[in-house]
């Protein structure tokens, strides 16, 4: 927590100054990990231990892994989202019965109403019947490795029957 603060700001973080233990976070500012497949892994920061000053990150953090702070995703994220929607669709699958969608409630907070505007813009790349939902954090790969758990993020799933 002190590194945090350190670079974030002691007012950044807002509490109520007379809470104890295990305090919830809403800093906004996610955590940009840095893996061997130079792909970066966003994870928030969920909770703060006021007696030892540790917090408790959003997945897996192993001793040594490199980090850097990071601002909340920008609008240009949405298009990015959108984009990588209509690429994955001309090349992998260009047909669907339906589409799930998880969204992390992160993104609600930094993007607001314009929200909408990504999930519009899933709709409108597979026309097809989408169910979704905002989570605390999502399943999902960032590159051709497995599924991991992150945050900040949207995942989405596209079903078609044989």
């Amino acid at each position: 927590m002190d590194v945090i603060q350190k670079f974030l700001g002691r007012d950044i973080i807002t509490f109520d100054n007379q809470a104890r233990g295990l305090v919830p976070l809403d800093a906004g500012y996610p955590l940009q990990f840095q893996r061997a497949s130079g792909t970066p892994m966003m994870r928030p920061v969920l909770i703060w231990n006021t007696e030892n000053k540790a917090v408790m990150i959003g997945g897996e953090v192993k001793e040594g892994d490199i980090f850097r702070f990071s601002l909340p995703p920008d609008f240009d994220a949405i298009d990015t989202v959108v984009d990588s929607t209509r690429i994955i669709k001309e090349r992998n699958m260009p047909d669907a019965d339906a589409m799930l969608v998880f969204s992390c409630i992160g993104r609600l907070g930094s993007f607001g109403p314009m929200i909408s505007t990504e999930i519009e813009g899933l709709a409108a790349t597979w026309n097809t019947p989408m169910v979704g939902f905002f989570s605390l954090g999502e399943f999902g790969k960032l590159d051709e490795g497995r599924c991991e758990f992150h945050g900040t993020t949207v995942s989405w799933v596209v079903l078609k029957e044989r």
